[in-house]
């Protein structure tokens, strides 16, 4: 026999006029004897499997600033905090003294059984500013629902690279605020267990690095250009903590230029 066409239902409860769930089902009206001579169709679930999940947290901008420092003004110290519904979050490092942007380049990993009746489809993103002595601030967050990207993967079997989302920039907002309050540029991918194996990659930036490669910016550097770009780092650090060095500095470089 063939199969009946799915039924779709709103289940409804007379204290509300909007539906309550949604049940769908098909339904069979058989004499004994069809019953009989028909077999029962296994409608059970399919046995879930593992898949791996991977987020990389490629950058941040139009980050809204949680602090603002005599002599140093606005200013967040951003990380961020990725987390599955149901499973441990995981973080980023800091981006110190963001300007509103952030780098980060950094992989996250979870083991995910699929299918499954749970929402670990849900992803919850989160923007902090880091504090040392108090608190850390609440930035900005965002909740994705990758079910539909979860199920196409799962059914049509993809594999590297066509099982991912590849860098899309992400709204994110406070409920204290009414604007958005930062912008956050993702990749996800989701692999099956074959697939895992012949495309290995860990987090962070540990070893191996690869599907894709989490560039360290200092990477680009050589070890002078690296040294000088953090000697101007602190000269810019000490001279917005500072009126007084900064005409201590000018004194100098005007004393020397006449040496």
């Amino acid at each position: 026999m063939a199969l009946k066409p799915i039924e779709r239902r709103s289940l409804w409860n007379p204290a509300s006029k909007n539906p309550q769930g949604l049940v769908k089902m098909w339904v069979e009206i058989l004499t004994p004897d069809e019953a009989n001579n028909i077999p029962i169709l296994n409608i059970a679930p399919p046995k879930p499997e593992e898949y791996e999940l991977r987020v990389i947290v490629w950058d941040m901008k139009d980050v809204a600033f949680r602090d603002d420092l005599p002599l140093v003004g606005k200013m967040s110290d951003v990380f961020v905090s990725v987390q599955p519904e149901g499973h441990k979050p995981l973080c980023t490092d800091i981006h110190w003294r963001s300007d509103g942007n952030a780098n980060f380049n950094w992989r996250m990993i979870w083991n995910i059984p699929l299918p499954n009746q749970e929402n670990f489809h849900r992803l919850r993103i989160q923007a902090w500013d880091k504090d040392i002595f108090d608190p850390n601030d609440a930035i900005a967050e965002a909740v994705l629902n990758l079910k539909g990207f979860f199920r196409k993967v799962v059914k049509e079997k993809l594999t590297f690279p066509n099982n991912q989302i590849d860098k899309q920039w992400v709204e994110m907002g406070h409920p204290n605020y009414p604007n958005v309050q930062g912008r956050i540029l993702l990749t996800v991918q989701l692999f099956n267990k074959e697939d895992t194996a012949s495309h290995p990659a860990a987090n962070r930036r540990d070893e191996p690095n690869q599907h894709p490669f989490c560039l360290l910016l200092t990477d680009l550097l050589s070890p002078k250009a690296f040294l000088v770009v953090w000697v101007s780092e602190l000269c810019k650090c000490l001279v917005s903590s500072s009126a007084v060095v900064l005409s201590l500095v000018s004194s100098s470089l005007v004393s020397l230029s006449f040496s």
